[in-house]
């Protein structure tokens, strides 16, 4: 008797971690992390791999996002990547994620702060879709990346970053 409570007690336990770990907050959290984790080690198509084919956020498009992780990734090393305050909301199959967001890299020798700021990080909004069972960055409100595509082709313009 004692035996069947516990294996149904481990069959339930079970059933809420696997429930609870497949949410699509949680999906989207993971993704956000192994996008995180791609950029930290330069992986172009692993950064790709997280952004819709109709990604768009003025005018700047999945195809411009690949010349533009190789310019940065050939540009900066040693890139760590600090988020906080994720907040994951989803609705249907759209959601949309919230966090804190402050990026160092390295150039020529120097550690620069390239997105937020010493002591504030940079308030990031990405909306996803679900696309083909997998959730994908369709848009974002991204003020550091909106300044690098205004500023084209100056990108990366070292002298605007707060050396550290």
């Amino acid at each position: 008797m004692s035996k069947n409570i516990v294996v149904i007690l481990l069959i339930v336990v079970i059933i809420i971690y696997f429930s609870w770990y497949n949410t699509p907050e949680q999906k989207i959290k993971r993704n956000l992390k192994d996008l995180k984790k791609s950029v930290e080690r330069e992986n172009v198509e692993g950064v790709l791999d997280k952004l819709s084919s109709s990604f768009n956020y003025y005018q700047y498009r999945k195809e411009d996002a690949w010349q533009d992780c190789e310019i940065f990734f050939n540009n900066y090393e040693k890139i760590k990547i600090e988020i906080k305050e994720i907040n994951v909301k989803v609705e249907k199959k759209k959601g949309i994620s919230v966090f804190g967001l402050r990026v160092i890299g390295r150039y020529e020798g120097y550690h620069y702060i390239l997105v937020g700021g010493i002591r504030e990080l940079e308030r990031v909004v990405f909306y996803w879709r679900k696309e083909n069972k997998k959730w994908k960055i369709y848009n974002c409100d991204f003020p550091t990346l909106k300044y690098w595509i205004l500023v084209r082709p100056e990108k990366f313009n070292k002298k605007k970053y707060i050396k550290v």
